[in-house]
């Protein structure tokens, strides 16, 4: 059985790869960046029940526009309703993989409906935690794409 943290990646890989058409390269867990320019949009999906937390994905919104072109057919020219959705809809499905993950852990999960911010220089906290926060970073067509997970479970 796969741990909450490979569900996660072999979820991006695969959603990237099937949906997107895209391949998005898994690279190294590291530190999140706190500003970047490369973070200007970010999607949240809440999780809570025997776990609580948030899942993040992260891009600079090229990237994003690149991202809803592989979903919708056509790149917009801007970050537009289009764009903040498919966005959304990103984060959702790998929540969604994610609460599998733990629901096979034997825990219940439910999850928030996603949340998009766009901006410059996103500075975001999640829960309780303090810097540094862990992300996966993927290269998506020579773009970095951060998919963060922070959870707290009832021992914790």
């Amino acid at each position: 059985m796969l741990d909450v943290a490979d569900r996660m990646s072999e979820t991006t890989r695969e959603l990237f790869a099937s949906m997107i058409g895209l391949p998005a390269v898994e690279g190294p867990v590291i530190d999140l960046p706190h500003t970047a320019n490369s973070m200007e949009i970010v999607a949240f999906v809440g999780l809570s029940g025997t776990s609580a937390g948030m899942l993040g994905v992260y891009s600079s919104a090229a990237l994003a526009r690149h991202i809803a072109g592989g979903l919708l057919g056509e790149e917009p020219a801007d970050v537009n309703d289009e764009v903040r959705d498919a966005f959304g809809e990103v984060a959702n499905i790998i929540a969604g993989n994610v609460a599998i993950a733990l629901g096979d852990m034997g825990q219940t999960i439910q999850l928030s409906l996603p949340s998009v911010i766009v901006g410059q220089f996103l500075v975001t906290t999640i829960l309780n935690t303090v810097p540094p926060r862990r992300a996966r970073k993927f290269s998506v067509d020579g773009e970095d794409l951060y998919v963060e997970l922070a959870l707290r479970t009832d021992e914790d």
